[in-house]
């Protein structure tokens, strides 16, 4: 990311604690889970519907 000149930028990635970034060009990594691994979504039954 790039912060302009006299600005800061509050960096706030998973697993790990806010860093404050200054003026200039910044490369920021964290962890991440494959979208592959994510939970099956949840069904929204609405309260009103006939039963299935």
């Amino acid at each position: 990311m790039t912060v302009p000149p006299g600005a800061t930028a509050l960096v706030d990635l998973p697993g790990a604690a806010p860093v404050e970034a200054g003026s200039g060009t910044h490369s920021f990594s964290c962890p991440f889970r494959d979208a592959a691994d994510d939970p099956a979504p949840v069904a929204i039954v609405h309260p009103f519907a006939a039963p299935a």
